[in-house]
């Protein structure tokens, strides 16, 4: 009998495996904005709870500062189009906890800063560059299967790149449920880096991992972002941060009010 089951199990993973090499990337695509697609239908708002935190390291390792902050994230489906609000509760600087002054004042700079980069994190929808294909921006290739899984999943790997570089474009790889055609995760970096006056980018990658919530919901569950460029007088500076969500609420209803007073 064990060795029956054995065999069926080899004989399953030789299926699978061959039918991975089969998989076309249009084919992979359309799955994915499909399941997308209908999860778009089914949300009408989500609430997290969300601790961020973001560290700069200098050439030698060193940890030289760390924020960290304490939210709620709203969203909320507005004329179609979600919109995303964040509710600062804390903030801190190398562990102390600011005033409430200086987390309001954060908080501002924060939301700023976000609506002038475009920020694809939580509220994101990461099809997009794959409703984008049929313009002749993006490259579409399958990767296979990977090597582990992903948070538990078996997954495909779809790689969506750009053909040119300009910093409104992204590259992705996305990490597919093979079992749901949901995104496990996604890696993405700009397609161009926009440098500023005082810092100048090399490097920019980050990622979002997402958990299941039920058979039609996945939500956000952790982001990564991680960075490296010059400051002024060529000083080297690595930064790195990420954020977590927890506790999700799904429909259960948001004070609309919040988007016309915040809307980011």
């Amino acid at each position: 009998m064990k060795i029956i089951l054995v065999s069926l199990i080899i004989f399953a993973a030789g299926v699978s495996a061959q039918e991975s090499t089969d998989i076309k990337p249009g084919y992979l695509a359309r799955k994915m904005i499909e399941v997308r697609d209908a999860q778009n239908d089914a949300v009408e708002d989500m609430v997290f709870d969300g601790y961020h935190f973001q560290q700069k390291i200098d050439g030698d390792g060193n940890i030289t500062e760390k924020k960290e902050y304490r939210k709620k994230h709203y969203i909320a489906k507005i004329d179609d189009s979600l919109h995303v609000y964040e509710q600062y509760l804390e903030f801190m600087i190398d562990g102390e906890i600011q005033s409430a002054e200086e987390t309001a004042k954060e908080a501002a700079k924060r939301r700023e800063e976000k609506e002038k980069r475009g920020a694809r994190d939580l509220g994101y929808d990461f099809t997009i560059p794959l409703r984008m294909v049929y313009t002749g921006l993006y490259d579409l290739s399958y990767d296979g299967i990977a090597d582990e899984p992903i948070d538990g999943y078996i997954c495909y790997m779809l790689r969506c790149t750009a053909r040119e570089e300009n910093d409104s474009l992204i590259n992705c790889l996305y990490y597919v449920d093979t079992a749901s055609y949901h995104t496990v995760r996604v890696e993405f970096s700009p397609a161009k880096l926009v440098n500023v006056l005082v810092f100048k980018l090399s490097e920019l990658s980050m990622a979002m991992n997402y958990k299941k919530y039920d058979d039609i919901i996945w939500v956000p569950h952790k982001f990564e972002i991680n960075g490296r460029g010059k400051a002024a007088f060529f000083i080297s500076v690595n930064f790195s941060g990420g954020e977590t969500y927890s506790n999700p609420v799904i429909n259960g209803g948001v004070d609309s009010s919040l988007f016309l007073m915040h809307d980011n």
